[in-house]
């Protein structure tokens, strides 16, 4: 009886499918090394790749048919994760023979230590659920963290727009998007690209209309701050969830919802206000959980809505459905998922190229030669290594700061998504890659903004899939480890944060005052210009443009054009001045000059409002 558990466990469907795993990696590598002797083109270089990647396919396609051939012929090459080691050995020998960058060995001696890790399995120790620290004392724990969470975010966010610390970019055109949407159902804006277009035109984003009913009922400047903390903070909901779904116990399951709050990620994501991003957190982590609880429809609803956030939230459905092909063994949700967010990917990008301002490619120029993603795509397949040379780049050279933010999303998790037991749930580590990494546009690797919350919401799923299967003492020493990190991370974050606006806003209270009585008079019909800073206030207006992108046309006329003063003589000053506009009035409090004041002049008091 017991020899035919075994022989079940031995060939269950997970196993054979994660020894085809291995096999095709070594199948690829294997190719790849051809490839390189055959065309004799350098690995680790930005070149025009498109004629290699048929004969990859085919390569790492004859590759794997070759070894599956021998492994049926000899029992002996029934190590599949051994042939994967020695193709990727062959692969790396001929890539330093190749990239002269300094910290290239660096980056590949880690990529052996995950290799390594994934192939050598520990022991299932799993932590015992405890008698003495129940999950209702637990779930009470992590609601009092959470609320702390989203007091501290809240309170933060309201201080920087009442003031006037929140720009128009990222801040004031989802105000106006939103006031638009309460006022017409859709997300017109102007102040985006100084004309009158969609917001989806820029991010395919209708996820957005989620926070719609909450903005209808409270309808102000602020309000998208305080709904931001609330979708972060409900995150920890699905986490403390899926932890125990994974068989954590109490204290487990707290300890990793409590890291969801204090990670860097999560509350320094929103160092520029509100954006669409917020949503991945709570949405990817909500479709985690139904997987786990085995409910494929929510699932999918969930994995649907995380599409919808924006464009790109496709790579996280992604790589989520290749795990779940490749280390669960569920193929048709798996295939399901991958489809679903491949098709969805696929008209997201032919609808903002037809008819909206086409897609960010740009943003992955070090792996462009010609043709746009399509040729990133192509040039990352065929030479993998040189992804490498540019995960720690910045601009022409090494990044610290891609380093540095390494370390400021693995570190404080205790470096527990690294404790992978099957190397299938290395394509959970992908969108950190491909995401934060890969590119050289700086914010995406800068923690203060928001395009960390996917990938950390992938990190935190790791780490509840690792946790339970650490020997006890070393899950408890790694979460203790990552709560004193993220204890830190949250006190001299956001509670520092939160003084110094609080202080700000003592400081600027009577000027704030002052600026929110006159906008407030300002006709909610009129056709306004305005400095960033004061766009969130004044977003209620149909037609409302940032001073410093807009240009006065001759056949243009705006109501007001208000200039920021606070600061000495406005900037923008001498283009309208210049255009025909004239400063009427200046507003003052105790002395101090807050705006100008700037009004058509009479070559432009005949031309209709725009």
């Amino acid at each position: 009886m017991r020899r035919n558990v075994r022989l079940r466990e031995r060939f269950a469907p997970s196993e054979a499918w994660e020894n085809r795993l291995w096999r095709a990696l070594a199948a690829y590598c294997l190719s790849l090394c051809c490839l390189r002797l055959v065309t004799g083109v350098p690995l680790g270089t930005l070149t025009d790749r498109a004629s290699h990647l048929f004969p990859l396919f085919v390569g790492t396609l004859i590759c794997f048919l070759l070894f599956s051939l021998l492994r049926r012929k000899w029992r002996a090459m029934q190590g599949d994760s051994t042939l994967t080691v020695l193709c990727f050995g062959l692969l790396s020998a001929l890539s330093l023979l190749d990239i002269k960058t300094p910290f290239y060995p660096f980056l590949l001696t880690a990529l052996w230590a995950v290799l390594f890790g994934a192939r050598f399995r520990r022991k299932r120790e799993g932590l015992s659920p405890g008698k003495a620290f129940s999950y209702r004392l637990a779930a009470a724990l992590c609601l009092t963290g959470g609320a702390l969470f989203v007091l501290t975010l809240g309170v933060w966010g309201l201080l920087r727009v009442k003031g006037y610390q929140s720009p128009n970019f990222d801040y004031g055109i989802f105000c106006q998007s939103f006031f638009a949407m309460r006022r017409t159902g859709l997300p017109v804006v102007t102040s985006e690209r100084d004309r009158l277009l969609s917001h989806f035109a820029v991010h395919l984003s209708p996820s957005l209309y989620l926070l719609l009913p909450l903005f209808w009922l409270f309808p102000f400047p602020g309000t998208l701050n305080v709904l931001q903390a609330l979708a972060l903070g409900s995150a920890g909901v699905p986490l403390f969830l899926l932890c125990r779904a994974r068989g954590l116990s109490p204290k487990a399951c707290a300890g990793v919802t409590l890291l969801l709050f204090g990670h860097p990620a999560v509350n320094l994501g929103v160092g520029y206000d509100f954006h669409e991003n917020c949503l991945l957190l709570p949405l990817l982590l909500w479709t985690f959980y139904f997987f786990e609880r085995q409910k494929t429809a929510p699932a999918f609803g969930f994995a649907l809505l995380t599409l919808g956030v924006k464009e790109d939230a496709a790579v996280y459905v992604l790589f989520f459905a290749l795990y779940v092909f490749f280390g669960r063994g569920k193929r048709g949700m798996g295939l399901g998922l991958f489809s679903l967010a491949a098709a969805y990917f696929a008209g997201a990008l032919w609808l903002l190229s037809s008819f909206g301002d086409g897609v960010m490619a740009g943003r992955y120029g070090n792996f462009i030669v010609s043709g746009g993603l399509p040729d990133a795509v192509r040039n990352v397949l065929t030479d993998p290594l040189y992804v490498l040379t540019q995960v720690l780049r910045g601009g022409a050279d090494f990044s610290p700061e891609k380093l540095l933010y390494l370390c400021q999303t693995l570190l404080p998790l205790g470096l527990l998504p690294l404790a992978c037991k099957k190397p299938a749930r290395l394509f959970l580590l992908c969108p950190l890659l491909l995401v934060n990494l890969m590119t050289l546009y700086p914010y995406q690797f800068d923690i203060g903004f928001q395009y960390g919350f996917g990938s950390a919401a992938c990190l935190l799923y790791l780490t509840a899939l690792n946790v339970p299967e650490l020997p006890a003492p070393s899950a408890k020493t790694a979460l203790c480890t990552a709560l004193a990190c993220a204890l830190l991370c949250a006190g001299t974050g956001p509670a520092a944060r939160t003084a110094a606006s609080l202080k700000h806003f003592a400081a600027v209270r009577s000027d704030a005052a002052a600026l929110d009585a006159y906008f407030a008079a300002v006709p909610r019909d009129a056709a306004v210009a305005a400095t960033s800073f004061f766009v969130p206030r004044l977003s209620d207006r149909a037609v409302l443009y940032e001073d410093r992108y807009h240009t006065p046309t001759a056949g243009e006329r705006l109501d007001l054009v208000l200039l920021d003063a606070r600061y000495g003589t406005p900037d923008e000053a001498e283009k309208f001045l210049a255009a025909g506009y004239v400063h009427t009035a200046t507003l003052t409090n105790d002395g101090r000059e807050l705006v100008w004041v700037c009004e058509p002049g009479e070559e432009r008091r005949g031309h209709g409002k725009k």
